[in-house]
């Protein structure tokens, strides 16, 4: 057999590809812009097929005032810009606290009674509230022990950011023992973290939800604004013509407000007919606990809390109703008044 005949059948196939090859060398490809034409087209019909894309998403409407525990935790789970401050003394906070929460204890807010809030006393708070990092960006909610006297530290803290203009401030019901009980994480670490600085306006001259001792000599001898008493009935007696409004008899036994007893007891006491309040207790906890509720549970209007309360009235003997016997009442818990000298 020859070599020809042995390679025959593979020279025959190199000729049929070389065949096809020239068959094939005249035809014209498609062009570029045909192809981008049907890449086009394609993309059209996945966009008309799929819709114009979704809005962007809106920020989370403002937290209530008082914000429950399952608020609150449904609020981190979707991520919202939330600021937890615990307002308890660090000894407790070191103990456990709500993850992510930093500490401003109460206890720090010191009132000098009688003074008209100076331009050094504005600074010192106004730099408090940023080192603790409270920012314009979300909600604050304030975190206590969950009893009466923790609500008022709680809603102290959202009185002293109120005083800066910024009035998304809550306080969690029931506090750290309802969030306990409800089984949510708790953070034991010992080490903590240092919140970037907070962006608060600086606190004003006399902001508005401040009353000063002068705003309080005058409404004693006026019919408006109106002075609401939010001690406990049998503590002494008070400031001349303040309406009594003991608001430890409408909390309920969480810690928190009861918002029915409460609107019925404003009702009785004709505080929505007012066109202006000045809310004082002992001193400043329980005080800012009236504060809170009437001007953020309730939403009344020119609500003003007289922080210094009883403590700082008592001091001036010569305002109505110290000339008998004026007796200094004890502060709230937590929170030191200093006497004058």
């Amino acid at each position: 057999m020859s070599i020809h005949t042995h390679f025959r059948p593979l020279l025959w196939d190199n000729a049929g590809v070389n065949k096809r090859h020239r068959k094939t060398r005249g035809r014209r490809f498609p062009s570029h812009r045909f192809l981008l034409a049907v890449l086009l087209a394609l993309a059209v019909a996945c966009w008309r097929t799929a819709g114009p894309p979704p809005p962007p998403l809106e920020p989370p409407p403002p937290l209530p005032a008082l914000v429950s525990c399952g608020e609150l935790k449904a609020r981190l789970d979707l991520g919202g810009p939330v600021q937890i401050v615990d307002t308890r003394p660090d000894t407790e906070f070191e103990q456990g606290r709500i993850m992510g929460a930093s500490t401003l204890p109460v206890e720090m807010i010191g009132i000098d009674p009688g003074a008209d809030f100076s331009a050094s006393a504005r600074a010192r708070l106004s730099a408090l509230l940023g080192t603790a990092g409270l920012s314009k960006s979300g909600d604050i909610v304030a975190v206590d022990d969950g009893t009466p006297a923790g609500f008022g530290r709680a809603a102290l803290l959202c009185w002293a950011v109120a005083l800066t203009g910024y009035e998304r401030c809550s306080v969690l019901t029931g506090g750290i023992a309802a969030w306990r009980t409800g089984g949510l994480p708790i953070d034991v670490q010992k080490e903590r973290t240092r919140p970037p600085a907070g962006d608060l306006d600086p606190i004003l001259d006399r902001p508005a939800p401040l009353a000063n001792l002068s705003a309080v000599r005058a409404a004693t001898a006026a019919a408006e604004p109106a002075l609401v008493d939010v001690r406990s009935l049998g503590e002494g007696p008070g400031i001349p013509g303040a309406t009594q409004f003991p608001l430890v008899s409408l909390f309920l036994p969480g810690g928190s407000i009861d918002r029915t007893r409460l609107d019925a007891a404003a009702t009785n006491s004709g505080l929505f007919g007012e066109s202006e309040l000045i809310v004082l207790g002992n001193g400043p906890a329980d005080g800012a606990a009236g504060w809170f509720a009437l001007t953020r549970v309730l939403a009344l209007e020119n609500v003003r809390l007289y922080p210094e309360g009883l403590a700082g009235w008592r001091l001036h003997p010569e305002l109505p109703g110290n000339a008998a016997a004026p007796v200094v009442a004890p502060p709230a818990a937590g929170v030191a008044i200093p006497t004058r000298p």
